[in-house]
This record gives structure tokens, C-alpha cells and sequence, in this order.
């Protein structure tokens, strides 16, 4: 029997409830509220492909444009990385499959049909909200009129009107970068913003009067992050060769870096090491900043995570004795030698 319109616009919002209710349970590292998610059965790769074969007979706009609007399936796949005993891994991964399936048909065809109302726009910024924050930069005279930067329009503005746009509109920044990346074609997420252009930032704080702008920029004294002897130059050049041999991610931006070893005036954030695990965190900071931290652990608590994982300090601890004992059995280790050496080496 085919599917009519009301049952494919009834899937879709089902896949959209569950999909979100899971994406919730992963963010929040819940099993259980995992499990209440998959309680309704429902078998979403199944419905995902009915979908797509109603859409593809009826490619009504108001379909296939919700299709855009799923769940982020980031903290998905990342939660159930690392809980491969969960009895229902599979199942989550194929809602995560599903849903990239349904979203990349739902784009595919936003581009082949047009974008209407919302020309000059990807389909992240297709509403009415996003459209209207981008608007006030048009009549400020930062963008143009098809949203692309003025030439007069700093780079670091531009990153400015993005940190208002995903505070307004409650998006995480480290998975949204991309859409303004795309969107001007500029990489805005590792620029610095110079605090002395007090002029030049206020011209954007002033149109996002919903969010203290500076309050997010100003830099934020803590007292945890690391200390070291190594220069601002040397930090750069350490990020850059952990960034190179995968130990961070490349899209981390290096402001973040450099806030936690206390290097510069930029907002405190946590960096996500994504490498060979704890053990070559642990090794890596306390090569670089042990001789300079009585309190090393605590403040790695603070500064690092862990393949998306907060450290726990007594963990730490354990792992600390595990590595100074075995430090020759790590084959990570010649190689961070190698990088922390070519950072010292004058």
C-alpha cells in the first residue's frame, strides 16, 4: 500500500521526536534515557526510506525542508563510540544513519529546487530567525545584500556576527562554524578577535543588543589554566604539530589553545584531545608543564577533555602513575618527544 501525504508528514515528525529524544540522552550520557527513547519501536530506517520515496514523487517544499531540521547527530555518534557494551548501539546508529540520510536528501534537493524566499542562503539559514539576524549586518552595511562580507568588513567581525547569531539562536559553537565558513566562504572560527578594535567590534555589538557581546570576548581570568615558560610563539607551534599529528581536532581553533596554557588575552575554553586516549594527554601536559604546576591533575581537569569526555581527577591520578611506569612501552611517545623538542629547539 503507498504511503499518502498525512503518513509521510506524520513519519517525518516522528523521526524528529526520537531523533532529538536520543540525541538528548547521548548529550546527557544516559543510557536510560536512551532506552525511554527506543521505547516507542518505531523502526526509523524504515520510515526514513519511505520518506525519501514519497518525497521523491511529491517534492512539496514543506516536506522535504523539515528534513533539514533533524536532530545533530554529532553527539550521537560520539556518545556511542564510546559505549560499544550498550545493547543497543546498533539501533542508535542507525537513527543516526538515518537521519544523515533524510538530511543530505532533504539539501540535495533544497539545491536542485531552489530556496525561494531565501535566496543567497545555505539551508542552515533558511528561516526567518537566521534571515533576520543576517539582515541587521545587510542594513549596518557589513554584508551585501546576497549576505557575502563587504570588502571593508574585517574578518573578525565577521566571526563576531556568527558568536551573536549562535548565542541568539542557542547553537553550540564548535558545531556551527562550518555553516558561516560555508556560507562566506572565510575561515572565521580560528580567527583572533583584537581587543583594541573597540570601535570596529561595537559596530556589530550594537545590532545584537539580546546578548552582551563583550562580556563573551572580554577575556575571563582563570586561576586553573596551566602554567608554562613556553612563549606564544612556541605554544602556536606546539598546537600546530598536535593538530598535525591528530592529537587535536583541526578545527579546534587556537585561541582556546593558547587560553589554557595562560598565553594571551582570550576567553577560557576547554580543548577536546582527541588522540591515542588519556595516557598520551597525560604524558604530552606534563612534559610541557609539569615542572611549573604543583597542581597539575586539578588544572587538567579544568583545561582538557577527553574525546568529548571530562576528566575525573582520580582517574587522572591512576593514569599519571600507569604512564611515569611504563613510559617506554608507549609508542606515542617518541613522536610527541619529537614535536615538544622541535617547539624548544632555538
Amino acid at each position: 500500500m503507498e504511503t499518502t501525504r498525512e503518513e509521510t508528514a506524520i513519519n517525518i515528525a516522528v523521526i524528529n521526536k526520537v531523533s532529538k529524544q536520543v540525541a538528548t540522552a547521548c548529550k546527557l550520557k544516559s543510557n536510560d534515557l536512551l532506552d525511554e527513547a527506543l521505547s516507542s519501536g518505531a523502526d526509523i530506517p524504515a520510515l526514513a526510506s519511505s520518506i525519501i520515496a514519497y518525497i521523491k514523487e511529491d517534492r512539496d517544499p514543506i516536506l522535504y525542508k523539515q528534513l533539514m531540521h533533524l536532530a545533530n547527530t554529532d553527539p550521537i555518534r560520539k556518545y556511542i563510540r564510546t559505549q560499544s557494551g550498550y545493547r543497543k548501539a546498533g539501533e542508535v546508529k542507525e537513527i543516526a544513519d538515518a537521519v544523515d540520510q533524510l538530511d543530505k536528501f532533504g539539501n540535495d534537493l533544497y539545491y536542485r529546487e531552489g530556496n525561494g524566499e531565501y535566496e543567497n542562503l545555505l539551508p542552515f539559514f533558511s528561516n526567518e530567525e537566521a534571515q533576520g539576524l543576517l539582515q541587521r549586518a545587510v542594513d549596518a552595511g557589513l554584508l551585501k545584500d546576497d549576505y557575502q562580507p563587504r570588502e571593508s568588513t574585517a574578518r573578525f567581525q565577521l566571526k563576531l556576527i556568527a558568536i551573536c547569531m549562535m548565542e541568539i539562536m542557542e547553537y553550540q559553537h564548535g558545531s556551527k562554524w562550518c555553516y558561516f565558513e560555508q556560507l562566506w566562504k572565510k575561515d572565521v572560527a580560528r580567527r583572533s578577535i583584537p581587543l583594541t578594535k573597540g570601535m570596529a567590534i561595537n559596530r556589530v555589538a550594537v545590532l545584537y543588543p539580546e546578548i552582551n557581546l563583550w562580556g563573551l570576548i572580554l577575556p575571563k581570568h582563570n586561576q586553573l589554566a596551566l602554567k608554562t615558560d613556553l612563549t606564544e610563539e612556541q605554544a602556536r607551534k606546539l598546537f600546530k604539530g598536535l593538530v598535525h599529528y591528530g592529537y587535536l581536532g583541526p578545527r579546534t581553533p587556537v585561541e582556546n589553545f593558547l587560553s589554557i596554557m595562560g598565553i594571551g588575552e582570550y576567553p577560557f575554553h576547554t580543548v577536546n584531545w582527541i588522540g591515542t586516549g588519556m595516557n598520551s594527554l597525560v604524558y604530552c601536559v606534563k612534559r610541557i608543564c609539569g615542572h611549573k604546576n604543583s597542581d597539575l591533575l586539578k588544572r587538567m581537569c579544568d583545561c582538557f577533555t577527553v574525546n568529548g569526555q571530562p576528566l575525573n581527577h582520580g582517574t587522572l591520578k591512576t593514569k599519571s602513575s600507569y604512564v611515569d611506569r611504563n613510559v617506554d612501552k608507549f609508542d606515542f611517545v617518541p613522536l610527541l618527544d619529537k614535536i615538544i623538542a622541535s617547539v624548544k629547539k632555538k
